[in-house]
């Protein structure tokens, strides 16, 4: 099962790439301390919906896009829920450009916790406004965090060898998937998510900075899974590590990876 020749991308924001490329993907959620912050909130969120099935219409009040994600993703950090495909944590990569692309347009962290965690944010704001006053000041470096410019950038992961994937939900692939995996490459109908372990620069083909895409309009159309991307447009955007380093678009200040 020769997987070494896939080419997977990792949507993620210049900040993470940056440190992914400098020592390699790490849990940045221990240091934000994001999931304390999640423990503190949901209760607070699930009690005033009354609720699970009800914390919808709490997200919908506050004015989210993400109001059936976000509430399930919530519920599986507070619950310590790893085997799930709202599970954080992991390096996750997909097959297609596009897909992941989409996935770093969506927030300004180029993390799906801390999208959601945005979320929640906004909604207990609604509920209790002094709340979110002191969670500013105890979680300041996390605040700061989600208060950061956009900035989506996708990785080009490629030499992975099989036994260096998992599925989405953290479970080992089975031969025959992985051999279909093989022979439907490039199939943009056939796009599954994985988990890839230890990945350092090593593992690191090329860059694609979207910044220079970076508008009102493309961002809420990019979001509609409705419309499709351009694909030559994102190829365009594709540069060598170290041409990316070296411009602008790299980001030099120290960071915290953020694989999801």
């Amino acid at each position: 099962m020769d997987t070494a020749a896939l080419k997977f991308f990792h949507g993620t924001c210049g900040q993470a790439a940056a440190a992914i490329l400098a020592d390699g993907a790490r849990d940045p959620f221990t240091p934000l301390r994001a999931r304390e912050f999640v423990r503190e909130v949901w209760p607070v969120i699930l009690g005033a919906a009354g609720s699970f099935e009800k914390t919808a219409n709490l997200f919908v009040e506050a004015g989210s896009r993400y109001h059936i994600g976000a509430p399930i993703a919530l519920q599986n950090v507070y619950n310590d829920y790893a085997a799930s495909t709202f599970a954080y944590g992991a390096f996750y990569v997909t097959l297609g450009l596009e897909k992941a692309a989409r996935y770093a347009m969506r927030g300004r962290s180029g993390s799906e916790l801390l999208l959601f965690v945005e979320e929640a944010v906004k909604v207990v704001r609604i509920l209790d406004q002094g709340l979110i006053d002191r969670l500013a000041s105890q979680y300041s470096e996390l605040m700061s965090q989600l208060e950061r410019p956009l900035h989506p950038v996708v990785l080009e992961v490629s030499g992975i060898e099989a036994s260096r994937l998992s599925g989405e939900a953290g479970e080992k692939p089975k031969p025959g998937f992985i051999e279909l995996l093989i022979e439907l490459r490039g199939d943009n109908q056939f796009d599954p998510s994985f988990r890839i372990t230890n990945v350092t620069k090593s593992d690191i083909t090329a860059v694609y900075d979207l910044n220079a895409l970076v508008t009102d309009w493309e961002r809420n159309l990019w979001g509609n899974k409705k419309h499709s991307l351009p694909l030559g447009i994102l190829e365009n955007c594709r540069m060598t590590l170290s041409d990316w380093i070296s411009t602008k678009a790299g980001p030099t200040e120290t960071a915290h990876s953020s694989p999801r």
